[in-house]
């Protein structure tokens, strides 16, 4: 499968799931099952809020460069594609400041990040052996939902390119690296004939490269100089004997 079809895949189960809206109530000691071929990063519990803003920024970055994907704080992995809802400390005032966090880090990326393409979801969790839909107070399932985005690569604001493939996460990636994937992945269409177009100046708009004005019979402006118009050079040849 080619990465765009393997893009609009994910992308149409992320928007599928944004169509639904996430799941309003979570049961403790619940288990869920993963979907094949979408990435989900199962966190047992969300760290103090600046950790928080750090894995934020790798998982963002590398989903923004992928294909998309959830990472949940308060779930637990019970299987190679499964989770167990475990629910994390999450009361208002944090709520409140890790959807500051992620929009901070968001506005970070370069190049911009437009808000359509993430969501934050604080998930309730039901008590147990209850008939009533009695919830935990400050215990919640944490769900950031990133989409793939549209441009060629999205760096954070220490300049630091990730990506994910399958159930990991890559990066930072050095240069060389970098340069590999962008090769990779948009080949086939840079060659595309509208792909290059936004890429190249048209031959007639162009200004005449210097080996045009050669062949036309004109010395390059700024290049060289007409021999009738140098100085001397500190070396001559004797013609007499």
């Amino acid at each position: 499968m080619s990465r765009k079809s393997s893009k609009d895949e994910a992308e149409r189960k992320l928007q599928a799931d944004e169509k639904k809206g996430s799941k309003k109530l979570y049961q403790l000691d619940e288990t869920m099952q993963l979907t094949p071929g979408r990435f989900e990063s199962a966190i047992s519990e969300a760290p103090l809020l600046s950790k928080f803003s750090e894995q934020v920024a790798v998982y963002m970055g590398a989903l923004l460069n992928s294909y998309g994907g959830i990472v949940r704080w308060g779930v637990s992995r019970t299987g190679l594609a499964r989770v167990k809802v475990v629910g994390t400390f999450c009361d208002r005032k944090m709520e409140d400041d890790y959807k500051v966090a992620v929009d901070r880090v968001a506005k970070g990326f370069s190049p911009r990040v437009d808000p359509s393409l993430y969501r934050l979801d604080f998930v309730e969790i039901l008590r147990k052996k209850t008939t009533t839909n009695q919830t935990y107070r400050d215990i919640r399932v944490i769900e950031l939902r990133v989409q793939a985005g549209e441009e060629l690569l999205y760096m954070d604001q220490e300049e630091k390119v990730r990506v994910v493939n399958a159930s990991t996460v890559y990066g930072p990636l050095i240069p060389q690296e970098i340069k590999r994937l962008v090769m990779k992945k948009y080949r086939k269409e840079l060659l595309d004939s509208q792909s290059l177009l936004d890429v190249i100046t048209p031959l007639t708009g162009r200004p005449p490269s210097g080996l045009a004005t050669l062949l036309a019979g004109r010395p390059p402006t700024g290049v060289a100089t007409p021999l009738a118009e140098r100085p001397p050079s500190c070396i001559s040849v004797d013609t007499q004997t």
